[in-house]
């Protein structure tokens, strides 16, 4: 057997280059263009989740300090609650502190009055007392 080159090679060589050019124009340009459109679409698609989860982030970030800023504003607010609670309990101890001593001096003064008066009734009897304790020894 005697393998020849002929024609036929010839024919088989353009046929299959035509087979080929079908099967790139037909199968693999459609499909590497698919692929090629889904990765751009895939590369958007993560590029729009990072831009979301970097905004998530951010507003995240912005909410915390603001969580801050109104912890630290409940904070001062509770701290002038407590100073307005403290001077104002402190005004009423010495409100009642000062009436107290008011009604201490007031209660003091009656009895000076008091013991005035009973030492000016006293005075007032000691002669009279006296005649009759005179009055008594002589008897």
């Amino acid at each position: 057997m005697q393998i020849g080159l002929d024609i036929t090679l010839f024919f088989q060589i353009a046929l299959f280059l035509i087979t080929v050019f079908i099967v790139n124009k037909l199968i693999v340009q459609p499909i590497h263009s698919t692929y090629t459109k889904r990765d751009a679409d895939i590369e958007a698609l993560n590029a729009k989740v990072q831009a979301n989860l970097d905004a998530i982030e951010s507003k995240r970030l912005e909410y915390e300090a603001k969580l801050q800023a109104v912890k630290a504003e409940i904070a001062e607010y509770q701290t002038q609650l407590r100073k307005g609670a403290s001077s104002e309990a402190q005004a009423i101890m010495d409100k009642a502190k000062a009436e107290a001593m008011a009604e201490l001096e007031a209660k003091r003064a009656e009895i000076e009055n008091e013991v005035l008066a009973a030492r000016a009734a006293l005075h007032a009897n000691v002669a009279e007392f006296s005649k009759e304790i005179v009055a008594a020894v002589t008897k």
